[in-house]
């Protein structure tokens, strides 16, 4: 009989504080007792994606059935006629091993953040878990496993800062982007800005909650720049390159973020920073037809995927 078990409570950081249970999955079966909801894809030149990603959308969204979930995605690609696109798509790998554990996690699961980091998503008792692809026939799996659900947390949670993960990130920033599965550029550089916070953002009124992310949305920093950068110039660029970069734009400004409780850091207007980009890198846009940020942003993303 497979039994409830509950975290260590000497656990602290993000996984004490949103790790509500953990199942021992080991007998469990696939398509019997659980469902794999996380998704794949593989487009027509070998570039990789979670489901959402692929669609320009989220599987949250996406997925309108608590059951039949690779079904769904097959279906919602041949409606939005992607199909030409696509070579193929599959769940998160679906490991058959001892000492397997379904994550519940409090507060609801982002199904593509989760597979894009290494994770995976499950529907087990109408209740959808984490779960990590990847075996543990080393004793190190099981810290790459723990590893992996930290980064998660992290990402779902920018306004509180887990200080051991902050602590070890420069030492094993590495590890943690191998550990990744897409997106490695866009999710360390986040990850890496998160954690620069000191402490993160003050959990203080709603009210001004909403005032930095209104100002994260519309202006970047140096490292939402850094994956820009090193699809401009071929090459892997440093975050202090990125920063003298983004001191050239025109409205750069040493930014509050419009409250006191983050450290100030240099950010400037997308529309600027295109405009001064655009200004050094002319031919290189034309020639791939980039005419906005947004595009700019995705198809740099892709090539650090596909290079580095």
């Amino acid at each position: 009989m497979i039994e409830l078990s509950y975290y260590r409570k000497n656990e602290t950081g993000l996984l004490a504080q949103y790790m509500d249970s953990i199942i021992d999955a080991s007998g469990l079966v696939k398509d019997i007792d659980f469902e794999i909801v996380s998704m794949i894809v593989m487009d027509n030149e070998f570039d990789t994606f979670s489901l959402g990603g692929f669609l320009g959308s989220t599987s949250n969204k996406i997925f309108k059935s608590s059951t039949g979930f690779l079904e769904q995605a097959k279906n919602v690609i041949k409606e939005q006629g992607k199909e030409k696109d696509l070579m193929w798509v599959a769940p998160t790998q679906n490991v058959v091993r001892d000492n397997v554990k379904f994550y519940k996690i409090k507060g609801g699961i982002e199904y593509d953040l989760a597979a894009e980091v290494g994770l995976g998503v499950v529907s087990y008792k109408d209740e959808f878990m984490i779960y990590s692809p990847q075996g543990n026939d080393d004793p190190m799996d099981v810290v790459h496993e723990m590893i992996k659900l930290k980064v998660y947390l992290q990402l779902m949670h920018p306004e509180n800062v887990d200080m051991k993960l902050k602590e070890s990130f420069d030492k094993n920033a590495h590890l943690i982007q191998s550990l990744m599965l897409i997106n490695h550029c866009k999710h360390m550089d986040r990850l890496g800005d998160i954690l620069s916070y000191d402490g993160g953002i003050a959990k203080e009124t709603e009210e001004k909650l909403e005032k930095p992310k209104l100002n994260r949305t519309e202006r970047i920093t140096s490292g939402d720049i850094l994956y820009i950068l090193t699809f401009l110039n071929g090459r892997k660029v440093e975050r202090y390159e990125a920063l003298k970069f983004l001191k050239n734009v025109d409205d750069c400004i040493l930014d509050d973020v419009q409250n006191g409780s983050l450290k100030a850091i240099y950010t400037a207007s997308k529309q600027s920073f295109f405009k001064y980009v655009n200004s050094k890198y002319t031919k290189l846009l034309e020639n791939r037809d980039i005419r906005t940020f947004q595009e700019l942003d995705d198809y740099a993303n892709q090539y650090v995927i596909n290079h580095f």
